[in-house]
């Protein structure tokens, strides 16, 4: 089942789907859409359309999936960024859900960073 724009995130979903597939090596003209300046603006439109006719299934498959990256180390720099924050001047740190890949960075307060003298619980 393909996961409600409002709902799910379907744009970030579909980007990360052509991203993989970038990856794959299926696809090499989607190359020019990841460097800077390498296409103009106008032509991509149908340079992804084009490859979302040939590739559909590959993306299609991708964002039916729930996304999940469980990179907690991420969350380090959060870590950091809230405890110095709130040293500083008591302000509490707020993230806000991007996308799935964030979840885990949403309760960095209840994770341990063993730097100097530690950050966090």
């Amino acid at each position: 089942m393909i996961p409600a724009p409002e709902a799910d995130n379907l744009p970030l979903r579909l980007v990360g789907g052509m991203h993989a597939l970038l990856l794959s090596e299926k696809v090499r003209e989607l190359v020019p859409i990841y460097l800077s300046r390498a296409i103009a603006d106008a032509d991509m439109p149908t340079r992804l359309q084009a490859v979302l006719q040939r590739h559909d299934a590959e993306p299609t498959a991708f964002i039916a999936n729930d996304l999940q990256t469980n990179e907690v180390w991420r969350a380090a720099r959060f870590i950091a960024a809230a405890h110095s924050l709130k040293a500083y001047n008591g302000s509490d740190f707020i993230a806000s859900k991007l996308g799935a890949s964030t979840s885990l960075n949403l309760v960095c307060n209840r994770f341990h960073l063993p730097l100097v003298n530690g950050y966090g619980p």
